[in-house]
């Protein structure tokens, strides 16, 4: 599996990202996923149960419309459901998990220190261990290719 290289992210080959809409009046576009045709409006906010979140992390918004979120305290990455239920992703092991990303198939990546773990749809787990690059903040999904966006420090690619 190859590493393409742009601009301080490591692509690691292995999407739906939360797209930011055009906001009328300059409000924060931000809190508004982009739709198709959608006609810009006020911005909307979901937030996941801040009671079953001790130390929120990362967020991310998956295709089917779920919120996903990293626990850096109870160690866990959780899913608020379009239908309001809240449950535990089945990661097993994570340590510090900070970053979430998920792709168009429904595979969940965690930024878990200096490495990704990742979780299929299927329940398989594989881990990812990154140490030349720090402790992992940030993650991303390319929409075009699939591709999970690693930031690096210039330093790291040398």
């Amino acid at each position: 599996m190859g590493a393409s290289h742009r601009s301080g992210w490591i692509g690691v080959g292995v999407a739906v990202l939360l797209l930011a809409a055009p906001i009328a009046g300059g409000a924060d576009p931000v809190h508004r996923p982009a739709v198709a045709g959608a006609e810009p409006g006020p911005p909307v906010v979901r937030t996941l149960v801040a009671a079953r979140i001790a130390r929120p992390a990362g967020v991310a918004l998956a295709g089917d419309g779920s919120v996903l979120a990293t626990d850096a305290a109870t160690r866990r990455a959780m899913a608020e459901r379009p239908d309001g239920r809240v449950v535990v992703l089945p990661f097993t092991g994570l340590r510090s998990p900070q970053a979430i990303a998920v792709d168009r198939t429904g595979t969940v990546f965690v930024g878990d220190g200096d490495r990704v773990v990742s979780l299929a749809p299927t329940g398989r787990q594989v881990t990812l261990d990154l140490p030349r690059l720090g402790t992992l903040t940030a993650l991303a999904v390319d929409p075009e290719d699939g591709s999970l966006l690693v930031p690096a420090a210039r330093s790291a690619l040398s």
